[in-house]
């Protein structure tokens, strides 16, 4: 799994029974996949106020992974195009949206967690300039993070039954083992 992907809560070993149950008759009730994220990226000149919704992207990238969405080459390319989009920004949080700093809370763990799960999911679909560029952010995003709750910088990293640190803490791990080997 080292040099493989996806690795991350699944593997290309478990395609075909994640296919056989979407397609058994619990899965075609129960199975549904989002709609396609809709329009226009995130804004160039800087992150939303909220970032949410980058906790989805795990749901986006799903159905690629099942193939059985007639949609799946749009699908991607609207992954793609929020994912590229937010990678390009300084900060993935607007200055004073925190406490004291800005990404290191849980909009940046949203984005730090669905960029790394689409990343690993998706890792096939990206070019190699592509994953470069997903690597580097989510290498800086995640650096960032764990030394803001190694430090004390927030106060989520000396509460440990608080859930910004159960998410927090989580995104970093799953970051780490989107770029297992790579990084």
């Amino acid at each position: 799994l080292a040099r493989d992907h996806p690795r991350l809560f699944l593997t290309r070993f478990d395609f075909g029974a994640l296919r056989q149950a979407q397609n058994s008759e619990a899965g075609t009730r129960l199975y549904r996949p989002p709609g396609i994220l809709k329009g226009t990226p995130p804004p160039p000149e800087g992150p939303p106020k909220r970032a949410g919704w980058t906790w989805e992207l795990d749901s986006q990238a799903m159905p690629c992974l099942l193939q059985g969405a007639l949609d799946v080459q749009d699908r991607v390319e609207a992954i793609r195009r929020h994912i590229l989009a937010i990678c390009e920004y300084d900060q993935w949080l607007p200055e004073g949206w925190s406490y004291s700093t800005s990404d290191l809370d849980l909009d940046a763990a949203y984005m730090l967690h669905g960029t790394a799960i689409a990343y690993d999911w998706l890792y096939y679909y990206f070019t190699e300039a592509e994953r470069k560029t997903i690597r580097e952010k989510l290498t800086h995003q995640a650096r960032i993070m764990f030394e803001a709750s190694l430090l004390h910088r927030m106060y989520w990293s000396r509460t440990v039954q608080q859930n910004h640190y159960w998410f927090d803490n989580y995104a970093i791990g799953v970051a780490a083992c989107a770029l297992y080997g790579e990084v």
